[in-house]
């Protein structure tokens, strides 16, 4: 990422209120703000006063904006860090469903698999390297491997009984136990013709730097498959949200926030979809994805 882009918080409180004003104070000032709310309900473990709001900036922004924040009288804070359980939260969700996600997947209607093939469809190559990122136990590998028999999938995920599961299929070459926030640090660049990026990116706060790795593992027309929650004003008090089902955040996308992580990571847009994903065991609701083609 452009280090002048870079978000940088220079304002954070527990009342969003504040927030707001805030907000509004420095954007009448020219600069670009968003607002980060990674509060969620008591259920999920967390309190608004432990993680709080934030507003972020871009870096070259930063030392105006904390100037008006003390002309204004308000003091600033240095970025909260993650709670430290919230990967051993997703690690013990995901670890308990491993044995039965494709029951699972399947009674949810989970509707990626058909929109994935007929993307891969127009995928110029027959033999592509592809690198699965979120794979759980390889439900979407099998979708590739049915459309490429000689591609070389390689898959990463945070949670080890899946990925004990996945190797049951005896189709994945190599595989990787990692927290994609991180990053991926074990890949090659150039190495890959497909990334896919579907099912955990609203489990991922700031995905910049992944999606920089993203690009880095691609070859040059490789095409990056993913999938967003999108932040929708009529229906979400927020832009994180509480997971009804798991004990830990979602955090939703603007379609603004996902351009620019196209764009800072040298990839380019060439498919833009909205499509019912899955309904949720619990609560009934639909849930929508936007599924985007990324070319390098």
């Amino acid at each position: 990422m452009d280090e002048e882009k870079k978000p940088v918080v220079v304002y954070q409180t527990g009342e969003h209120a504040a927030a707001a004003m805030m907000q509004s104070l420095l954007e009448a000032s020219g600069i670009m703000c968003r607002m980060l709310d990674s509060a969620v309900n008591s259920t999920a473990g967390y309190s608004t006063a432990a993680i709080g709001v934030r507003l972020l900036v871009p870096a070259s922004q930063a030392e105006e904006a904390l100037a008006i924040i003390a002309d204004a009288g308000e003091g600033t804070a240095p970025e909260p860090e993650k709670s430290p359980d919230h990967s051993a939260k997703v690690v013990a969700f995901y670890d308990g469903m491993a044995e039965q996600y494709t029951r699972i997947a399947d009674s949810v209607k989970y509707g990626v698999p058909a929109w994935l093939d007929s993307r891969l469809s127009c995928v110029p190559v027959s033999a592509p390297a592809v690198l699965d990122l979120g794979c759980a136990n390889g439900y979407l590998g099998l979708v590739v491997r049915k459309r490429f028999s000689a591609c070389r999938l390689t898959g990463a995920d945070i949670s080890p009984k899946m990925i004990e599961e996945l190797k049951k299929t005896g189709i994945y070459q190599e595989t990787h136990v990692c927290d994609l926030s991180h990053g991926l640090p074990f890949i090659k660049e150039g190495a890959f013709d497909i990334v896919l990026a579907i099912g955990f990116l609203e489990f991922i706060d700031e995905p910049a730097a992944l999606f920089g790795d993203i690009s880095r593992a691609l070859k040059p027309g490789g095409r990056c498959f993913a999938s967003f929650e999108l932040f929708d004003a009529a229906r979400h008090a927020a832009m994180t949200v509480d997971n009804p089902v798991a004990n830990f955040p979602r955090y939703l996308r603007t379609r603004g926030e996902i351009a620019e992580l196209a764009k800072s990571s040298g990839l380019r847009v060439i498919s833009d979809e909205s499509i019912a994903a899955y309904t949720s065991p619990v609560t009934g609701e639909r849930r929508d994805y936007q599924v985007l083609t990324f070319e390098k």
